[in-house]
């Protein structure tokens, strides 16, 4: 077995000829931040990328997420002056120090687990394989296609998902009930809002402010679809909608993590999240903050004033009033 190491600008690809078999993903200082294995790599050539991780981990050290707390990361080789020249230095094969090449894989692998270096094991090669995975999973019962896009600086792609104009996907504004003793009164709730049916729960968050998905990892954000939106937001697309509890799309873009695609969890963190994004599965996808109150909005309550929760009951209300939907919604009693 020849492996080589073949340097890219943010990652070092691990070479079986012309295959790659593992890759190596830097951080902005170089350091290893992830180890992803290729479908096609032996048992082999797994632990020989897994040692090459560990030992430039535990060499090349400038700043860590976590600590190590007395594993093999213990690392007695931390240099704030090292360069990008050293971070290449350590990344060949003949660098491995002595410690990661008598270690059992299983020691290496946990020592990376606790300083957040995950060992992601591919079962696609390819972000494009990943998606149509997803996309083709037997759970999702209509059609849905996709498009993907890249940034020139970003690896990671925009997936634009479609289906046909008799399917939805919906993205719910986060509301709640007051508490059973009258307490956190704060939202209007219409009867249709899915927080009002004890059986079903969230299965995303997306945080309004950001776009993010709050603990997503293959899914990093989703961003609201261009036609529901009112006016660009600073920094994120769902400060300004066209509703304020939901929006209703045959397409959205979602941000993916490529390396965390590729991985069998990635994929079925797709497919959960397209499940939810069409109700399929008895959950939603709920939105932290952004919809925000058009500014013609009126307050009636603090004449002068424009306090975000009651500008954004007022529109609610009001919204509610020209649907014909009052009837069954909650009311916060300041209001009523």
């Amino acid at each position: 077995m020849l492996l080589t190491v073949i340097r890219g600008f943010d990652s070092a690809l691990i070479m079986r000829d012309e295959s790659v078999v593992a890759e190596i993903k830097l951080d902005y200082l170089e350091q290893t931040d992830a180890v992803i294995i290729y479908p096609n790599a032996s048992e082999e050539e797994t632990e020989s990328a897994i040692r090459l991780a560990g030992s430039h981990a535990r060499n090349f050290v400038l700043r860590r997420q976590m600590p190590a707390r007395g594993n093999l990361m213990n690392a007695e080789h931390r240099n704030y002056n090292q360069t990008r020249e050293d971070s290449a230095r350590y990344l060949t094969f003949e660098s491995v120090d002595e410690a990661m090449q008598a270690a059992p894989i299983e020691e290496i692998e946990q020592s990376l687990k606790e300083i957040c270096i995950p060992i992601i094991r591919a079962v696609h090669s390819t972000a494009e394989e990943a998606i149509s995975a997803a996309v083709n999973d037997p759970r999702l019962t209509v059609k849905i296609s996709f498009e993907m896009h890249y940034r020139q600086w970003d690896e990671n792609p925009i997936v634009t998902f479609k289906v046909r104009k008799k399917d939805t996907f919906c993205f719910w504004r986060s509301v709640s009930m007051p508490f059973s003793d009258g307490s956190w009164d704060l939202h209007v709730v219409p009867a249709y809002h899915p927080v009002r049916d004890p059986k079903r729960g969230y299965a995303l968050i997306i945080n309004g402010d950001t776009d993010y998905c709050i603990r997503g990892e293959a899914v990093q954000r989703i961003h609201a679809p261009q036609h529901s939106r009112t006016r660009d937001g600073f920094g994120n697309t769902w400060s300004y909608v066209n509703h304020p509890f939901r929006v209703r799309c045959h397409g959205f873009d979602a941000s993916i993590v490529r390396v965390k695609a590729l991985s069998k969890e990635g994929v079925e963190e797709i497919v959960k999240m397209l499940l939810s994004a069409l109700e399929h599965d008895g959950k939603y996808i709920t939105v932290a903050g952004g919809f925000r109150a058009p500014d013609d909005t009126p307050v009636i309550r603090y004449p002068g004033k424009r306090l975000g929760s009651e500008e954004f009951c007022y529109w609610a209300r009001s919204v509610l009033e020209q649907e014909g939907a009052l009837q069954g919604a909650h009311i916060p009693r300041w209001m009523r």
